[in-house]
């Protein structure tokens, strides 16, 4: 990851977002969240790799799935949007639902945005819609749980 990061922001290193985009592969490949959640953005402002908003998604889901806070809310705001996935404003707000169960690890200013967003598509839903969330919220962060003892495994 670290060499991936050092490549794409020319620190220690020329900037080459080729090299980026293979060291963030790598360390991926193993999981990392905060490669995953890079690779996402590499792939949805096209550093490095043609502009495509449906893999930046498929990248930022794998980094929600293993806890990324910053991805799932990516995940949330491309639900709702319909931005490289189809529009679904029942699994953005599971998602708003697993960042809620999170709140303490934002600052103020940061969780006032997660805050609103989840006010605004909750006011959209009915209760099955809502209950449908909770469900998914429940499940995401069982696979969340589960992706961190798996981390904690290999350390």
């Amino acid at each position: 990851y670290k060499l991936g990061h050092s490549y794409r922001v020319g620190r220690g290193a020329p900037i080459d977002l080729t090299a980026a985009l293979q060291w963030y592969k790598k360390a991926a490949e193993n999981g990392d969240r905060e490669a995953l959640h890079n690779l996402g953005w590499m792939y949805a402002t096209g550093q490095g790799v043609k502009a495509s908003a449906e893999e930046a998604y498929c990248w930022f889901l794998e980094a929600a799935k293993r806890g990324e806070t910053g991805a799932q809310f990516e995940i949330a705001r491309r639900l709702r949007d319909g931005d490289g996935v189809t529009k679904d404003l029942t699994g953005s707000f599971g998602w708003l639902l697993v960042l809620r169960a999170q709140e303490k690890n934002f600052a103020p200013d940061e969780w006032e945005r997660v805050r609103v967003t989840i006010k605004s598509v909750e006011s959209q839903l009915d209760r099955a819609a809502t209950v449908k969330a909770e469900k998914e919220a429940h499940d995401w962060l069982t696979t969340i749980a589960k992706h961190d003892m798996e981390s904690f495994g290999r350390q």
